[in-house]
């Protein structure tokens, strides 16, 4: 199985502060971030993608959204995809994300492509599940970039 990571487009870090919410859950995409996932789209179009998971951030959703015009997939929303939470330890963080990965695992084939769109710091739980690193909150803290895909190789 190949589960395919993927950092959000570009976040639009004021489109909460224009429209009066402060929640960050809801910042959108800049128009670059738009221009950039339509290029990633158009590069992933030929891939077989089997579902996309989603954080229901709504960056991760317009993001995966803009990818699926190739696919016409049903995006499957799932919250422990969510980053870090303001009080949370990253090993509690870790744990809640390599959950929903060992889920993903157990319900999908060895041939299946699932393509998971989430946060920068999600990256680590994926590395921790993929190399069964036990989840600390001594392991360094890593981030990817914007539309930075990963692909890693998993199997039940």
């Amino acid at each position: 199985m190949k589960i395919i990571y993927m950092h959000h487009a570009e976040r639009d870090k004021n489109s909460n502060v224009e429209s009066g919410n402060s929640e960050r859950t809801m910042d959108d995409i800049t128009e670059m971030g738009k221009k950039q996932a339509e290029l990633l789209a158009q590069r992933l179009k030929n891939e077989k993608i089997t579902a996309i998971i989603s954080s229901p951030y709504l960056r991760c959703m317009h993001t995966a959204e803009i990818i699926n015009e190739y696919h016409n997939l049903k995006i499957n929303e799932d919250s422990r995809f969510n980053e870090i939470q303001k009080d949370e330890k990253l090993e509690s963080f870790l744990k809640r994300n390599m959950e929903a990965l060992d889920e993903l695992v157990q319900s999908y084939s060895d041939d299946d492509v699932i393509l998971c769109v989430t946060s920068g710091v999600n990256i680590s739980a994926f590395i921790c599940y993929t190399y069964n690193i036990i989840p600390s909150n001594d392991l360094p803290w890593s981030q990817a970039c914007d539309l930075s895909p990963v692909i890693f190789n998993v199997k039940k």
